[in-house]
This record gives C-alpha cells, sequence and structure tokens, in this order.
C-alpha cells in the first residue's frame, strides 16, 4: 500500500483514495513512522501505535477488504 525509499520519497498505492479515511491515515503514518525506525521491529511498532492507535483495525481492513479497492480502481480505469 506504500513505501518510502532510502531517499525519504513516499509512494502511495492509488487505491488508498477509494478506501476508508482512517485505512489511508494508517498506511501514511505506518510510512512516516519507517523515518524514525526504518524497519518492522518493535520499536518501529510502538511508534505507529503512539501515533494512530487504531492500526489494526485498519492493517486488517487493507488485508480482507483491501483487493476488492484495488478492483473497483481498476474497473474505474477501464
Amino acid at each position: 500500500w506504500g513505501s518510502l525509499s532510502a531517499a525519504g520519497v513516499m509512494s502511495l498505492d492509488l487505491a488508498l483514495a477509494l478506501a476508508p479515511p482512517a485505512a489511508f491515515e494508517y498506511v501514511l503514518v505506518h510510512e512516516l513512522c519507517h523515518l524514525i525506525q526504518a524497519n518492522h521491529s518493535p520499536a518501529f511498532w510502538r511508534e505507529v501505535e503512539h501515533r494512530f492507535p487504531a492500526w489494526r483495525t485498519q492493517r486488517h481492513w487493507l488485508r480482507e477488504d483491501g483487493m476488492a479497492v484495488k478492483r473497483e480502481l481498476r474497473r474505474l480505469l477501464g
């Protein structure tokens, strides 16, 4: 859904524009936390938790329902 390059350039999946705002916010916070912790260590997840306590709910939504959003984007783009 997102990535952060070593140069600090963030890329986000366009399908996030069709996702619930909280899911978009989770991905944004997740990637920004990589500026603090460039890994997925417990320290990284503490940073995410501190800034976005509902991250688990949104990660679950993306895993369960995210592909439907990607399909909808493909449909809209023809």
